[in-house]
């Protein structure tokens, strides 16, 4: 099974850490998926530091230090070394197509990384570039949880197999 590729930028870190009520629980579900081996959560050296104090967030404070740290050292994710080569793309993604430097770097990792999807709360900056990137053309959306967690999936087996039983018993 091949796994799927998403990248996350800074403002979707920010609300799993920061238990942002209406995000948290994707960002779980997700989280929970990866650790599972369905996917690869791909994001920048860059935002190890730039999610302690991100605009229009809360800052991350010390107290939290160890659940970041936890989350960077996942095996589960895979950090992008920011290196020239992506700042050069950054800067040609910010004068061909208007994205701000920041998010130009997080968009140049994403398409060097070939991710599948790249995920983000910033809905004012990145969200309305999606498909006008890339090749093929990077889709940049809000994080979806678009499959049910194994967990569920089991559940339900079982529920149907307690039916399956109980069918089979009325029939005797």
């Amino acid at each position: 099974m091949k796994r799927e590729k998403r990248y996350w930028d800074s403002s979707v870190i920010i609300a799993y850490i920061n238990e942002e009520r209406g995000r948290v629980d994707v960002c779980k579900a997700i989280l929970d998926d990866a650790e599972r081996g369905e996917m690869w959560i791909y994001t920048s050296a860059l935002t190890i530091t730039e999610v302690l104090k991100y605009k229009g967030a809360k800052p991350i404070t010390k107290d939290k230090k160890e659940k970041l740290a936890g989350f960077f050292q996942s095996d589960y994710i895979r950090i992008i070394q920011l290196d020239r080569w992506i700042a050069f793309d950054a800067q040609e993604l910010y004068w061909d197509n208007g994205i701000p430097p920041k998010d130009s770097l997080h968009v140049a990792s994403a398409l060097k990384a070939e991710v599948d999807v790249f995920e983000t709360y910033d809905d004012d900056d990145l969200i309305k570039k999606s498909k006008t990137v890339g090749s093929p053309p990077l889709v940049i959306r809000n994080p979806i949880h678009t499959q049910p967690s194994l967990s569920l999936t089991y559940a339900k087996e079982k529920d149907q197999e307690t039916d399956n039983e109980e069918e089979s018993k009325k029939e005797e």
